[in-house]
């Protein structure tokens, strides 16, 4: 969730909301003891909650057979997740770290029972964690201008680099992590071996997303902020950190979001009202929407590695639950069920 989100869930939380009759499969009400704990290939579903209610959750959508289980840590652990903002889960050696973003707290979790394994802490708004080497990770933050270096054998913050900004989104490539510094505007790229920042690239306003193709090039979306810029969709060489392409958006009221790509690394999906398609390989920036938003309210999005589904969350009015859209790689509805409050990222694992 962006700064200016929080503001916004503050306001709506004081909307009355009716729930409407929703269609497809769903487990809202399953008693305590119908969690499978035996779905050979997982997608989780990080719902964040609202702000100061410590109500975030998590979801299991079995992808087989096209059905949800909500509220699976609650379940597994008798407990409510610990803190506000669920932001994220990466899965790592087995083993689930979800970061609590308004808790300063990353939760681990055992990802064959669910159960509370261990928890990180002394991070301050914790996003996203990815792994650099067998027994390290980093870690970013909103407002701690600093990435956290993990000790992954210990569960615990062993040094910082500092970035001078809000981190999101990191992708590791050839013993570097590349990260979007949002503050900055720029990436950031840090050698993992010594952990320090050995280049930095000037970028659009706001990057909120970053990831790498099928030719080891990176993408990046900017929003362009608060309709201050341009959004912008770039690529950048891994090689000498050059600049390739700059994809700019028509209207200063677009504000792009949510990069995603396919498991063969060649088609990059996005949200922008709808959600749009493009070649890595296209020239121009494509304007084709795939999935209309109509009168939803998209929030998440994430592309099945293996089938290429697509999977839209719709936060609805960011007080009661959320609803799931699964459509083909091409914009065909295949599913669609009820979440947790804000759903907001995708997890796909595979034992």
């Amino acid at each position: 969730m962006s700064k200016i989100g929080y503001i916004f869930v503050l306001v709506v939380l004081l909307v009355n909301c009716n729930k409407e009759r929703e269609i497809g499969p769903q487990c809202v009400e399953c008693p305590n003891d119908s969690l499978n704990l035996n779905v050979e290939t997982k997608l989780f579903l990080v719902n964040e909650g609202n702000f100061g209610w410590g109500n975030a959750s998590l979801s299991l959508y079995d992808i087989e057979s096209s059905t949800v289980q909500n509220q699976i840590y609650q379940t597994a652990n008798d407990e409510n997740l610990v803190g506000d903002i669920a932001m994220s889960l990466e899965t790592i050696n087995g083993k689930g770290y979800l970061t609590v973003n308004n808790s300063d707290q990353v939760v681990i979790i055992d990802l064959t029972t669910f159960k509370k394994i261990g928890e990180i802490n002394s991070v301050s708004s914790p996003r996203f964690i990815k792994q650099v080497s067998e027994s390290k990770a980093y870690l970013t933050s909103l407002y701690g201008n600093k990435i956290y270096v993990i000790d992954l054998e210990l569960d615990s913050v062993v040094s910082t680099i500092q970035t001078g900004g809000w981190n999101e989104d990191l992708v590791l490539y050839n013993e570097r992590i590349f990260t979007v510094n949002r503050d900055l505007d720029m990436i950031q790229i840090v050698d993992i071996t010594t952990d320090v920042i050995i280049e930095t690239v000037n970028i659009g306003k706001s990057p909120n997303s970053i990831l790498l193709d099928m030719n080891n090039q990176l993408w990046v979306l900017c929003d362009g902020g608060f309709e201050e810029e341009k959004a912008e969709l770039i690529s950048i060489s891994t090689s000498d950190f050059s600049i390739l392409t700059i994809f700019q958006f028509e209207d200063v009221q677009d504000s792009p979001r949510n990069l995603e790509i396919n498991g063969d690394s060649s088609t990059l999906y996005f949200i922008n009202q709808g959600i749009a398609a493009m070649s890595i390989l296209d020239s121009v920036l494509s304007a084709s929407v795939i999935v209309d938003q109509g009168n939803r309210t998209f929030y998440g999005l994430g592309i099945d590695p293996k089938t290429g589904d697509i999977y839209i969350s719709d936060a609805r009015d960011y007080v009661q639950d959320g609803q799931i859209y699964r459509y083909t790689y091409d914009g065909l509805e295949i599913d669609n069920f009820k979440a947790g409050i804000i759903p907001g990222t995708f997890t796909f694992y595979s034992k």
